[in-house]
């Protein structure tokens, strides 16, 4: 006997295809959120990584970061989203911080070592590499190898051995030092929220995560405002939700991209070649828009739909690829 969830799928599977956005655009203003990198704000009116960083020190990200640890006991009278939202949400302040502190930390290093930055671009990787280096002239007696790829470790070593910079003051060292080891322990603090919205986007929207993946559902459902408002916004707004406008002014290449949302950034779509992802996305979010409302209704807990739609757009976009019939 069919179950409500296929129900749903077999009524609206029709829906999907046609649902698509062409060249629909939301109406302005009707799709809100950020899927922006975060960029670092400036750093140069402070004097120490506690003034860069306020957010490990905060009672909310302490009291979140004791939940999903297991620290702390969870609300029973909490909403399941707003819980997962708001430790998404912190997610992506963990980056902010994260970028403030990279920005405090180059500006601190720069007089050491001015090139490594433009050679370690990675925040983490970059703390790690200063946390070992520190004042140290010879590279040579340091194992970068634990930390950075062995093409970038040469690239590294031969640039200190002919660097204009020197070494650092005490204090501003020990400055230096601090800000990679708050950048270290935030990288940590991301992973343990990263896994907790993993584990309970599992049991929220078993399909949607299964086609898009827990992170990026997770944020879509952020942005959308829980699973129940996600479960009423069509494939073409689902498509764009998120996506981070920009008046370009018709005068960069950039303007093909500002319209692309949250699922533009899930591994599904990120492994199809370039060329086909806008398609891609098309078909992804109309399978999002029937898996959204089939999470909503709770009727299929364990992701079978969501795993059947999954393998059925790789197969779409497998056959994509396939070199077009030779003419006779």
């Amino acid at each position: 006997m069919a179950t409500l969830a296929d129900s749903f799928l077999d009524d609206l599977e029709d829906l999907s295809d046609g649902e698509g956005p062409g060249d629909e655009e939301p109406t302005p203003g009707q799709v809100t959120g950020d899927a922006a990198v975060a960029a670092p704000t400036s750093s140069l009116r402070h004097n120490s990584a506690e003034d860069v960083s306020k957010l490990s020190c905060s009672p909310r990200y302490l009291d979140l970061l004791a939940l999903v640890r297991g620290e702390r006991p969870e609300d029973p009278l909490a909403d399941a989203d707003d819980t997962l939202r708001d430790v998404n949400a912190l997610a992506s302040e963990v980056d902010t911080d994260v970028a403030n502190l990279h920005a405090f930390c180059r500006q601190l290093y720069k007089p050491k070592f001015p090139e490594l930055e433009t050679l370690v671009h990675h925040p983490v990787d970059y703390a790690r590499v200063v946390r070992m280096i520190g004042n140290e002239t010879d590279l040579t007696e340091l194992d970068l190898g634990s930390v950075l790829p062995s093409a970038t470790v040469m690239v590294v070593s031969v640039t200190a051995s002919t660097t204009t910079g020197r070494p650092l003051p005490e204090r501003d060292l020990a400055e230096c030092l601090k800000c990679c080891e708050l950048v270290l322990k935030l990288d940590e603090d991301k992973s343990s929220l990263l896994k907790y919205v993993e584990e309970r986007m599992g049991q929220t929207a078993p399909n949607l995560s299964a086609v898009l993946g827990s992170e990026c559902a997770s944020r879509l459902l952020g942005v959308a405002g829980g699973l129940t408002n996600l479960s009423k916004i069509p494939a073409c707004n689902i498509q764009v939700l998120g996506s981070k406008k920009s008046d370009l002014a018709g005068m960069s290449s950039s303007t093909n991209y500002q319209h692309r949302g949250l699922i533009a950034e899930s591994p599904l779509i990120k492994s199809c070649p370039p060329q086909l992802r806008k398609k891609a996305l098309r078909l992804v979010a109309g399978k999002c828009a029937l898996l959204a409302r089939v999470d909503a209704h709770g009727e299929d807990a364990e992701g079978a739909a969501g795993g059947r739609l999954r393998q059925e757009i790789e197969k779409k976009i497998e056959k994509w690829q396939e070199p077009p019939p030779a003419r006779i």
